[in-house]
């Protein structure tokens, strides 16, 4: 059920942008700051790799059933601020997954 709203509300802000009016770049005055924040949604099918913490690596293999059990948080977006031809633009991503720990403990002194 926590994947089911996790989900529902993903899609909700995807779809914000669309129902945003949109506003054509020539009646931007070029002597203004303008700002977009555009949210979005990706959904891996599967995450594979390694991932090191204080040192200690170990490999991940997730499907996608996996990440949406485990998804405490996820925000995804891109900012742009442009003056006439200057601009600039940031992706970001932040994820929270959190999950059981296996294998070997371990203790820091």
């Amino acid at each position: 059920m926590k994947a089911l709203r996790q989900i529902a509300l993903a899609a909700t802000l995807m779809l914000l942008p669309c129902v945003s009016a949109a506003q054509s770049l020539d009646d931007v005055p070029d002597d203004e700051w303008n700002f977009v924040i555009t949210p979005y949604l990706s959904l891996p099918v599967a995450t594979t790799g390694t991932t090191t913490v204080n040192g200690f690596s170990a490999d991940v293999s997730l499907d996608l059933n996996d990440i949406l059990t485990n998804l405490n948080f996820a925000v995804s977006g891109r900012f742009e601020a442009w003056r006439g031809k200057f601009g600039g633009i940031a992706d970001i991503y932040y994820v929270n997954i959190g999950g059981s720990e296996t294998g070997a403990s371990m203790s820091t002194w």
